[in-house]
């Protein structure tokens, strides 16, 4: 275990849309002298902000990941690695799959807007990777500005044990700085020197007693949480600041306690404590427990320590573009050591995977590495066959890491090429967009034939719009997606006709012979006339139903016939074509075909019912079967009805009825009826 693992922090700035993210990372690297003269997100020329898209629009569309370099007072220096995340809700994917390879993170909230939506959203994430976190109150120079209630919103509203160990100097025009209420001075930032020259001092007496209360808040919690400090402050009564850092530390790591700062990045105060923070209170990799990983050959769990002697595991976590190198694979290495030259297994393909080119990043610029090692974040140029959540090992013991997962897109837009040249180069295109972004996905609708570009909201879509224009020249109509309706049966009918008997066929005593009306009970299926298995005795004729009342063709539902009369057999053709039709090809329904019942668009889930006597129960059960069985030629017996519910096939409720003299189910055939439909 090496010194310099333990002074590495690898972060992530996360909050709520304009809460100060970029502007505070910004700020962080000017003070660490990584960038001599510091950008503004109005102005469009800040470090991480270096898509076109995002300085246009003044916001963080994807996480860009920097390096610097940081020695807090009277410590070592510190190595920092920074990701930049998105605030919008619409690429809350970028922020779920950098916590997921992230150490500790920098919560940012408005000292205005306080706990907002996404900073709720964020804070979850972090919960659910179980990432340590500081917050830090920006914003502190605007107008309304409320530092007391903030702390109290964190706990309130995030349950999060949150206590202050700075306060603020004045507030809104007047604030100048902060007071360390572990060293118990007063820092004044110069604005001049753009808060590089501060003066440390005595607290101003009018917070004086302030200062006092908010000291005494701090050791009782952190003595609350820290069992190490409890005996010294029962017998003093306060600790030193030698006994608060390390006991502030152990229960930040154990995720118990919350350090709330405050500052203005954008006026240049309060960040050089951020840094501080930073380096005492978050956790190294080292600190972190083993990482967890299950074996490919046995299934099993396997630990992996976070130690350059360790097998190599690393995960991908996020894959960009670059207009000069290619695709890029963000990769954080667990264990091991990932060297320029050398394979790396993938237990997702089963193949091995050449390390061509590693880079450290610096937002969209790369100064090439010849190795990672455990703890650090890089990227890797020239891999062929992976994606994101991907894990690279080693051959000779693979092991997988749990796999990143994406939530489903929300929102859908239709497009299609301008011209159809550029049909496949639009289609390479969106496959080269929806490798980077898991959220952005598309597919051709069966139906209408669209090509539907699907993402998590509309300005998600208008970026990746934008970005097919621009990055890929690829030009593109885009619109709603078309809707394809259909027409149904919307409730049942009756109707009462006579069946002609045939020449050939005597008279057997039914309702047939004796020429008395039947009736005909009709109502929506859910099962396709083209799907349905004909009677092998008789075929329907074809072309007797025409086109829906609304003129658009039949969905595909066909209409439930039952009879009441014995001898009956009611073979049913093709929704789109044949109407329901009895002996002598009477119609079944309306002069047109259809049931009286009428018609219109609908989806849902039809149920079919059977009421027969309790002795025929057994036996209508079984040919709900595949394999019905016949019936007996017997009366049925009189008694109580039984309802059977079912969802039934559309060959024993429809289409292939056979009833005999005495049949049970000559009483009353299959009910059909919807359960949960819905009319369009």
């Amino acid at each position: 275990m090496s010194s310099e693992l333990s002074n590495v922090r690898n972060i992530g700035i996360v909050a709520h849309i304009d809460a100060g993210k970029t502007t505070t990372t910004e700020r962080i690297l000017f003070y660490t002298g990584k960038i001599h003269k510091h950008g503004d997100v109005h102005d469009g020329n800040t470090t991480t902000d270096f898509m076109i898209q995002e300085r246009e629009r003044g916001i963080t569309i994807q996480s860009a990941a920097i390096s610097c370099e940081w020695t807090p007072p009277g410590g070592e220096k510190h190595a920092i690695n920074i990701i930049d995340t998105p605030g919008h809700v619409d690429f809350t994917m970028e922020v779920e799959r950098s916590l997921r390879v992230l150490d500790g993170a920098v919560c940012v909230f408005c000292a205005v807007g306080g706990v907002q939506p996404q900073s709720e959203t964020v804070w979850r994430q972090a919960d659910r990777y179980n990432v340590p976190r500081l917050a830090f109150v920006n914003k502190m120079d605007r107008m309304g500005a409320d530092f007391a209630r903030v702390v109290e919103e964190l706990r309130n509203k995030l349950k999060a044990l949150a206590c202050p160990i700075e306060l603020p100097i004045g507030k809104e025009d007047d604030f100048k700085g902060v007071i360390d209420l572990l060293e118990m001075k007063a820092i004044v930032y110069d604005e001049a020197s753009e808060g590089k020259q501060f003066t440390v001092g005595e607290i101003p007496a009018e917070l004086k007693d302030d200062a006092e209360l908010a000291r005494a808040e701090l050791v009782e919690k952190v003595a609350d949480v820290d069992e190490g400090v409890m005996e010294a402050f029962l017998e003093k009564g306060d600790l030193t600041k030698e006994e608060l850092v390390p006991a502030i530390r152990r229960s930040v790591l154990a995720g118990k306690f919350v350090p709330v700062l405050c500052g203005t990045s954008l006026r240049d105060k309060g960040v050089q404590p951020l840094l501080d923070a930073i380096c005492r209170y978050l956790p190294s990799p080292v600190d972190r427990p083993p990482v967890s990983a299950t074996d490919l050959k046995s299934g099993e769990p396997v630990t992996r320590k976070q130690e350059d002697s360790e097998l190599l595991t690393s995960l991908i976590f996020k894959i960009a573009t670059d207009p000069y190198v290619g695709k890029l694979f963000f990769v954080r290495v667990y264990g091991g050591v990932l060297k320029k030259g050398a394979n790396a297994y993938n237990p997702r393909t089963k193949k091995r995977e050449r390390i061509m080119k590693i880079v450290r990043l610096f937002a969209d610029d790369q100064i090439e590495v010849d190795e990672l090692k455990a703890g650090d974040i890089g990227a890797i140029v020239g891999l062929k066959e992976c994606t994101t959540g991907d894990t690279l090992c080693a051959e000779m013991k693979p092991c997988y890491l749990e796999r990143i997962t994406a939530p489903q897109p929300v929102m859908f837009l239709a497009i299609e090429p301008k011209s159809s040249a550029d049909k496949d180069k639009l289609v390479e295109s969106m496959k080269a967009l929806a490798a980077e972004d898991p959220t952005c996905q598309f597919r051709e609708d069966e139906e209408t034939g669209q090509t539907i570009l699907s993402g998590m909201g509309e300005l998600h879509l208008e970026i990746l719009v934008d970005r097919l224009k621009r990055e890929f020249k690829c030009a593109a109509n885009v619109g709603k997606p078309m809707v394809s309706y259909c027409e149904t049966v919307t409730a049942p009918s009756l109707k009462l006709h006579v069946r002609p008997r045939a020449r050939w066929q005597a008279p057997c005593g039914g309702a047939e012979a004796r020429g008395e009306a039947a009736r005909t009970r009709q109502g929506p299926c859910r099962q396709s006339f083209a799907r349905i298995r004909q009677s092998r005795r008789r075929q329907a004729p074809a072309g007797l139903c025409p086109p829906g009342p609304g003129g658009r063709h039949l969905d595909g539902r066909p209409r439930a016939l039952s009879d009441d009369g014995p001898r009956s057999q009611l073979p049913l053709g093709d929704a789109r074509r044949s109407g329901g039709v009895g002996r002598g090809g009477v119609p079944l329904g309306g002069d047109d075909g259809l049931p009286r019942g009428g018609g219109g668009g609908r989806a849902g889930v039809p149920r079919a019912d059977h009421e027969a006597r309790d002795p025929d129960a057994a036996r209508i059960r079984g040919r709900d079967s595949r394999r019905p069985q016949r019936s007996p030629r017997q009366r049925p017996r009189h008694g109580h009805a039984r309802r059977l519910p079912g969802y039934s096939r559309a060959r024993s409720a429809c289409a292939d009825v056979r009833l005999r003299d005495g049949d049970p189910l000559a009483h009353e055939g299959p009910r059909l009826l919807f359960d949960g439909d819905r009319p369009v």
